[in-house]
């Protein structure tokens, strides 16, 4: 019989993981999702799926756990001065709540973007960037984390791109085509 023990905590015997014996801070499990699909929407004052959508579904194995959200984007906007991009968490289809925003307001993101683009019409735009949920789970409670992103200014015309530029159709010879994800660590916690 296998048995992997951690600072004297057994974690694994026989067939079985005891995700309550993890020591606070371990990784337990990692969950991710990328996709190369394109898209393109407007932009508006309240937060929006990126098209296509760059979501996870991850099912707690414990109770109190931490996630470490990471987004890698990449695509164009027209005006991406005027773009916020923000994590949501929505627990068991309900309950949708920005994670670690400054706010609630349009203009309140984990990532922005500086000045406008010189080149609004073939030059990607892209953002890497992570965030710590400690607002706790409930083993084997579903919760969504997904890549939103609004417009924080008045602008009635602001397009986003996802994986691919403004110019040039799909599979089209000399525009860029990318992959955007979303990785999520479960820390016990």
């Amino acid at each position: 019989m296998a048995t992997l023990s951690v600072g004297g905590n057994t974690l694994y015997s026989g067939s079985a993981f005891d995700y309550d014996a993890f020591p606070d801070g371990m990784p337990i499990q990692v969950v991710s999702f990328k996709t190369t699909g394109i898209g393109n929407f407007e932009l508006t004052d309240s937060d929006l799926d990126t098209d296509p959508d760059i979501f996870r579904l991850i099912t707690p194995k414990r109770s109190g756990s931490s996630f470490l959200v990471s987004v890698r984007w990449i695509g164009e906007i027209d005006i991406p001065q005027d773009c916020v991009f923000n994590i949501q968490r929505v627990v068991s289809g309900a309950s949708t709540v920005r994670v670690n925003a400054p706010g609630t307001d349009k203009w309140q993101g984990l990532f922005g973007f500086e000045g406008p683009g010189a080149d609004d019409d073939s030059t990607p735009n892209s953002c890497t960037f992570q965030t710590l949920d400690e607002t706790g789970s409930t083993a084997g409670t579903d919760i969504t984390f997904r890549l939103v992103a609004c417009c924080s200014s008045a602008s009635t015309s602001n397009s986003i791109y996802t994986n691919k530029t403004a110019t040039g159709a799909s599979g089209q010879s000399g525009y860029e085509r990318f992959s955007s994800e979303i990785i999520i660590t479960e820390i016990a916690g």
